[in-house]
């Protein structure tokens, strides 16, 4: 054998050794690390934000595109007059009901207290007049029983006096005494049917004093129903002032203005959104692992991440959380498959990656990057 040969031969088994150590050294990497370049940079909240239940022309927007904003920062205004005097006009309503309750609280006191009064008095009154016909009553008995004797007299002194047994002087005295008490009774009788009078008149006065509670159930009725109206009413100022509130847009979370999709006096809806904010700083990497790789990747495992935009960056990070379907399965128009025409394409696994080492800073949403999972 030649001395050409024999380098040429060294050469060759040189080269299969070297080959044999790279690929060696490529099928352990490959044994102990999942590899892919399928995966991106994703940030836990995007919220395109919008007014909320109002609607109108934006009067001023406080933020421009890549600024910070902090949760509560104001973002954008939108013209709100109109819900203003809507605001006023319902608190101009809700007072003016509330007078006619204080009126009407006014009129039931003092139908009260007059009915109270008035009440006690005629009462008052009408005992006294009672009394009075007890009194009547009673003369008016005696005189009865007297005029009922002195008539029994007069017929007795008439007989005798026809009969000459007594003089005409007693007779007469007799017959005077008949006709005062008769007259007597009659004034008496006189001043009963009076107070009698006079008691059927209190009594009218009390069945119509009594007659106000009446008005002052239907007072009550009254307000009653304004109260309600109050009510209602005070529910759609509570709305109003919440309308009122949603006029002045504000960040919902800490992060960048990542897009603004509207400006000063643009007119916009509850459905319109005006600027997108990015958290930018709870980012992680979403990585599509092929199926074929999947085996041996578990929660925890430790992986090394590359942007695609400069090589030089590297970071870390660790397993968080492996989907339990394939990408395709979360599409929004799924394969369809019914047909019977197939074609076998490697599933891609959804996994995400908390980063735990690196500058974040420099990380942008959407940025590819390659991983290299350590099982």
């Amino acid at each position: 054998m030649n001395k050409k040969v024999k380098i040429a031969l060294g050469i060759l088994i040189t080269g299969l050794i070297i080959f044999g150590i790279i690929a060696y050294k490529w099928l352990k990497f490959r044994e102990i690390y999942a590899t892919t370049n399928a995966a991106f940079i994703r940030s836990e909240q995007i919220s395109n934000i919008n007014f909320k239940r109002v609607a109108g022309r934006i009067t001023k927007i406080y933020v421009k595109e890549g600024q910070n904003v902090e949760k509560g920062d104001l973002i954008a205004e939108i013209d709100s007059e109109d819900y203003k005097l809507k605001h006023q006009n319902l608190v101009h309503k809700v007072k003016s009901l509330e007078n006619d309750i204080s009126s009407i609280e006014h009129k039931i006191s003092k139908i009260r207290s007059e009915m109270d009064i008035n009440l006690k008095k005629v009462e008052k009154e009408k005992k006294s007049l009672m009394e009075e016909k007890n009194s009547l009553s009673s003369e008016i008995d005696e005189i009865n029983a007297r005029i009922s004797k002195t008539k029994k007299d007069y017929v007795r002194y008439k007989n005798l006096y026809e009969k000459g047994a007594v003089s005409e002087n007693d007779f007469e005295n007799i017959s005077t005494k008949l006709k005062m008490l008769t007259s007597k009774k009659e004034s008496l009788e006189y001043k009963l049917n009076s107070v009698k009078y006079k008691i059927s008149t209190f009594e009218e006065k009390i069945q119509l004093i009594k007659e106000n509670k009446k008005t002052i159930s239907g007072l009550k009725s009254k307000k009653e129903s304004i109260g309600e109206k109050i009510k209602s009413l005070n529910t759609e100022i509570e709305d109003t002032e919440n309308l009122l509130s949603y006029t002045k847009l504000k960040a919902p979370i800490q992060g960048v203005i990542g897009k603004k999709f509207a400006n000063a006096g643009t007119v916009v809806n509850s459905e319109t959104p005006i600027v997108s904010i990015v958290d930018t700083r709870h980012i992680y990497a979403e990585v599509l692992l092929e199926e074929t790789k999947i085996n041996g990747v578990d929660k925890g495992d430790k992986v090394y991440i590359t942007p695609d935009a400069d090589s030089e960056q590297k970071y870390e990070g660790v397993v968080r959380e492996i989907y339990p379907a394939s990408a395709a399965t979360y599409a929004l128009i799924p394969r369809d498959i019914t047909a019977g025409e197939f074609t076998e394409v490697a599933q891609r696994i959804p996994i995400k990656v908390s980063i735990t080492d690196g500058d974040i800073g420099l990380l942008r949403i959407g940025m590819g990057v390659d991983v290299e999972i350590k099982r």
